[in-house]
């Protein structure tokens, strides 16, 4: 086997295995890489299969602009907090199902991401474990050549303690949607740069975020005018913009993006996203879903902050996930894998919920 440093959804290879949610919904992390790969014939490929047992594996046909002919999803089974055991046993087993999916289906190569290590619960040590323990034994892996594809630093810096040689794939590098490439450190290194070149950031935590702005409006009536508005304010309020949610609808009929392509990238409710473009929400929507569809529909800087004010929002110099997400719309085009990946190190809160 052969440890690698890249996004799985990348991999060239018979298989890939996607850590994959039970019921038929999009999950956060490496099976929202996969699924914006593989678009929406991978997103009907699920469907079909309906809902997953937990440690159980199914091999599917391979779609969209994935590179290979068999996706695997996974089911991880989430780590046991009681009961004295680590959970390594139930996901090493799962490791198992996926090898067996893969060579059910014909595959003589399978990529691997690092199962468990995110909600599932599973420390990254164990997770790590895990996936050396069974991937590099022959008769787990036996006829298959396996690749465990590692994002994460911390992941990476396990792997070769536990386990020698890593073959830097992308020689420690990562890339955003139009080709930019820059070493891991460097990026982290100036993206640090850049949020606390804003402002000074406070000793205590980062307050909650302000609730959405109110879009009713509500006027005292004075004696002079029974109750008519300025004239000024009145022709302000007659050329206010058209709302978010056909602000919404127009950048989607832009950039050819229609309703099932947004969900899949953003991970919003289909109920959700109907209620944001008919106008139903009586507060504006919460601003992290206006930041991950700025995202998801490549928009420039000066796009997204005209999009950000149809809500009453604008980018802020007090928010660090808004700086991150102002530091990658400033590249160009990223894609909302990668800006996850840069706040996750951050410490903050994903733009794709996370359950």
């Amino acid at each position: 086997m052969k440890i690698v440093r890249d996004d799985v959804a990348r991999a060239t290879a018979d298989a890939i295995v996607d850590s994959a949610c039970g019921v038929v919904r999009v999950g956060a992390g490496v099976d929202s890489a996969v699924f914006a790969r593989g678009g929406e014939g991978g997103w009907a490929r699920r469907q079909a299969l309906g809902t997953i047992a937990e440690g159980a594996a199914v091999a599917v046909p391979a779609e969209g602009e994935l590179q290979c002919r068999w996706v695997v999803f996974a089911v991880v089974p989430r780590r046991e907090e009681k009961g004295g055991g680590d959970g390594g046993e139930a996901l090493k087993a799962c490791y198992r199902a996926a090898l067996e999916a893969a060579r059910k289906a014909g595959c003589g190569s399978v990529a691997f991401p690092l199962l468990g290590a995110g909600h599932r619960g599973y420390p990254p040590e164990v997770a790590l474990g895990a996936a050396l323990d069974v991937l590099g034994a022959e008769e787990d892996a036996g006829g298959l050549a396996c690749s465990l594809y590692l994002y994460s630093t911390v992941a990476v810096e396990l792997a070769r303690s536990m386990f020698g040689g890593v073959e830097d794939y992308l020689g420690a590098h990562f890339r955003s949607e139009e080709g930019i490439w820059r070493s891991m450190e460097e990026a982290c290194d100036v993206l640090e740069t850049w949020v606390e070149a804003r402002r000074p950031w406070p000793d205590e935590p980062e307050a909650e975020e302000l609730a959405a702005p109110s879009m009713e409006y509500g006027f005292q009536k004075t004696g002079a005018g029974a109750g008519a508005l300025p004239p000024g304010l009145e022709r302000k309020l007659a050329g206010r913009g058209p709302g978010v949610g056909k602000a919404l609808m127009a950048l989607m009929n832009r950039k050819h993006f229609d309703n099932q392509r947004l969900i899949l990238k953003t991970g919003i409710s289909k109920q959700l996203l109907s209620k944001i473009q008919n106008g139903k929400h009586v507060k504006a929507p919460e601003k992290r879903w206006l930041l991950a569809f700025a995202v998801a529909l490549g928009l420039t800087l000066d796009e997204a902050r005209e999009f950000l004010a149809t809500a009453g929002y604008a980018f802020s110099h007090a928010s660090k996930t808004d700086l991150v997400v102002e530091y990658f719309l400033g590249l160009g085009h990223p894609r909302i894998e990668v800006v996850d990946a840069a706040l996750a190190c951050c410490g903050l809160p994903t733009l794709y919920p996370d359950e």
